[in-house]
């Protein structure tokens, strides 16, 4: 190939500079949106949900796809650029070659996380979904046995009340066999009753793990 005229290469060495400060202002705005995120991953390590954490990922990928694409194609140019003043097989036109391929692998790298983080997001929506929905139901069941452990300490009073009525109305000339037949009964039914209610509290207790969490103050309480 013939040897450029000078101002060709003027042009081109100022294309290139050109060239080099749009590479380096995406360079450094790519480090810039790394930080953000390690700064935002940081913050989030202890309090955020999957959901919150796989969200600003997602976003920051994103805006990092955006600048490879114009990283792409700034040095798509510039080969074509290097090709028509060095000529196809020149070491400059190698160079920029190589560069091109390095924009392209990191744009498909980018591009990759994008899917994979997109599909966690998805998985991470479906999952909180499910423990809101079990959190929700958990919570309705624990109002419900709420209720139904009040009805059973009332039942508890009512059989004592009955069986002290009962026990005052045999009186002192009562059999010892009427005596402890009513005692039996009595505590037949007490022992019962303070089955189902050690049963609803058990259930209550998982439930309340399951709505408010294991330490909660619900749980503790």
């Amino acid at each position: 190939m013939a040897t450029p005229s000078k101002e060709t290469i003027i042009k081109f060495k100022a294309d290139t500079a050109d060239y080099k400060s749009k590479i380096n202002e995406m360079n450094q705005a790519n480090r810039a949106l790394t930080q953000e995120l390690k700064l935002a991953q940081t913050q989030m390590k202890l309090t955020g949900t999957d959901v919150d954490k796989y969200k600003t990922s997602l976003s920051t990928l994103e805006k990092q796809y955006d600048i490879a694409k114009n990283k792409t194609r700034e040095t798509a140019e510039q080969l074509q650029r290097t090709k028509q003043v060095w000529g196809e097989n020149a070491t400059e036109t190698k160079k920029a070659e190589e560069a091109l391929r390095r924009a392209q692998i990191a744009e498909t790298e980018i591009s990759n996380k994008i899917k994979t983080t997109t599909e966690s997001l998805k998985e991470a929506k479906q999952a909180e979904a499910l423990r809101n929905s079990e959190i929700g139901k958990s919570k309705q069941a624990l109002e419900g046995l709420k209720t139904a452990h009040s009805s059973l300490k009332t039942e508890a009073d009512k059989l004592k009340s009955a069986y002290d009525l009962q026990a005052a109305s045999l009186g002192k000339n009562a059999s010892e066999t009427s005596k402890a037949k009513l005692q039996y009964d009595y505590l037949k039914q007490a022992q019962q009753n303070a089955g189902e209610q050690s049963r609803n509290l058990a259930q209550q207790l998982n439930n309340a793990k399951t709505a408010f969490g294991a330490g909660s103050e619900e749980v503790k309480g």
